[in-house]
């Protein structure tokens, strides 16, 4: 098995704080970023290679401009490790309104046995 995904074997940041690029649950690679524009967009491929990425999905609305997004990773130190925990930070305002309130979300994901809570 050989990872064409990130250079180490778990992640990495492409573009800065502002991506990451992963291997995900199913040995595909994947990819969240900010583009330019503000938006927050997906790639996906359906290889565990970063140069068969299909085409971005954008994840938030053109209604929406994301000021900044950064992702902090957790347990990063130790590479091979699993990736314990990711924190997604942004800062998001309204492109509709005059003088948009800003909001910030914080978002925090982390590998779980969803089995153990779901019932069968």
């Amino acid at each position: 098995y050989t990872n064409e995904c990130v250079l180490d074997d778990w992640y990495e940041s492409p573009y800065g704080t502002s991506s990451v690029r992963f291997l995900n649950h199913n040995r595909l690679c994947q990819e969240f970023y900010l583009d330019p524009a503000g938006i927050l967009k997906e790639r996906r491929s359906d290889t565990n290679r970063y140069e068969d990425f299909l085409d971005p999905t954008d994840l938030t609305s053109s209604h929406l401009k994301i000021n900044s997004l950064v992702f902090y990773i957790y347990n990063y130190e130790q590479p091979g490790a699993a990736l314990d925990r990711v924190t997604m930070m942004l800062d998001i305002e309204t492109t509709k309104l005059v003088d948009p309130p800003q909001f910030r979300i914080q978002a925090s994901m982390s590998p779980r046995n969803l089995e153990r809570w779901l019932p069968l």
